[in-house]
């Protein structure tokens, strides 16, 4: 039984699925009628699972520390400057405006409103930008609020990174931008109450945790002073469609993506990715292990002959059970790591190799008869030898 289970086969099989498994990537890469599974197999992460069983399981944890006020319904600036004085009345530990006002307008009293509560309330105030023109190595340009030009106003750009999916599941804590470093508006937030984020991985992990944010119109501003006092506020709409966007977790608003990435950074979260060379170790073992197994379970079914036993190995429904367990095993495992360890491992490789590992058998044994049909011995050490 032993020479069954170290035996070289195995990693020929593996080695077989493999190859198999990255023909077929290869075409969908590289064929233009397949662009839609690319996009598809890049955008796919166990990530994406991971964070909708968290959320999918137990009631969501109120956040005691991040409001959201939305005001989509407000579109005049002398009312949203109105806004953003209440709120800094009520004592929060800081306001991000995710709101660009962009020149100033016909509504001089508005504008004079705004610049006036903003350099009133600087000391704990973050309003947004905007990096333009990204040419795939940095932005060439960006847009700013008008008050920006004369008042001494922090600022944090609202740029949100999306995968092949057009997904969001990363927020960068700085861009460079023409020689200078400029921070996201998490990040201005993070390091406003203390939190060194500077030092940290660029492209920070979003932690898509069972979460939910308190969400206050701001025509009820004044009704909740709790959730104003001592929290931080975020500013800007939820409800408009056009800030919208697509998360591991849903749909959600603009700001609830900033809440999210703010909360993330402060709390000082951080996924380690695997690298290409120990994915594909795994995807080697696993793919050894399942062919392992379906050999050990062929050669105790033989000296069993039992009618339950027959039935089970003509069905082939051994394989399904083993296929499925494996499969199961690996992706609780990976969970359990990434939850626990803040590790995460693309298992998809790994996954696919189990569910290959049939097929390169088939190739295997097309190999060995092929290799019998030419006399070459080789074929007759194999395991398969039998069934050719």
């Amino acid at each position: 039984m032993l020479k069954k289970i170290f035996h070289p086969d195995h990693l020929i099989v593996t080695t077989i699925s493999l190859l198999l498994i990255g023909v077929l990537v290869f075409f969908a890469f590289n064929l233009s009628f397949l662009n839609p599974v690319a996009r598809a197999l890049r955008g796919f992460t166990m990530s994406s699972i991971y964070y909708k069983v968290m959320n999918a399981t137990g009631e969501k944890q109120q956040s005691d520390l991040i409001t959201l006020v939305d005001m989509t319904e407000l579109h005049q600036r002398g009312d949203i400057a109105d806004l953003i004085a209440v709120i800094y009345s009520m004592e929060p530990r800081r306001i991000g405006v995710d709101i660009i006002f962009e020149g100033e307008k016909d509504d001089v009293e508005g504008d004079e409103k705004l610049a006036y509560y903003a350099d009133d309330c600087s000391d704990k105030l973050v309003t947004a930008f905007k990096l333009l023109n990204y040419n795939g190595h940095e932005f060439t340009g960006s847009v700013h609020s008008f008050f920006t030009q004369f008042l001494n106003v922090t600022e944090g750009f609202t740029n949100a990174m999306t995968d092949e999916a057009r997904s969001i599941r990363s927020y960068n804590v700085s861009y460079n931008y023409k020689g200078e470093q400029k921070f996201s508006l998490p990040a201005q937030i993070a390091m406003a109450e203390g939190f060194d984020v500077k030092g940290k991985k660029n492209q920070h992990t979003i932690n898509f945790k069972a979460v939910d944010f308190p969400v206050v119109s701001w025509k009820d501003i004044g009704k909740h002073p709790e959730l104003i006092k001592d929290r931080i506020v975020l500013v800007g709409t939820t409800k408009e469609e056009g800030d919208m966007h697509y998360t591991p977790i849903g749909k959600m608003s603009g700001l609830h993506v900033l809440a999210y990435a703010t909360l993330s950074m402060m709390e000082g979260y951080e996924v380690s990715e695997a690298g290409f060379w120990l994915v594909l170790l795994i995807a080697f073992f696993a793919g050894c292990v399942t062919n392992v197994v379906d050999t050990v379970f062929k050669t105790l079914a033989r000296n069993r002959r039992s009618t339950l036993m027959l039935f089970i190995m003509s069905s082939g429904l051994y394989v399904k059970f083993i296929y499925f367990t494996l499969m199961v095993l690996l992706t609780w495992g990976s969970f359990a790591l990434y939850t626990r360890g803040h590790f995460n491992i693309d298992t998809i490789l790994a996954l696919s190799t189990i569910v290959f590992i049939g097929e390169g058998r088939l190739l295997y044994r097309g190999i060995l008869t092929v290799l019998k049909r030419y006399n070459i011995s080789i074929w007759k050490k194999s395991l398969y030898a039998q069934e050719i």
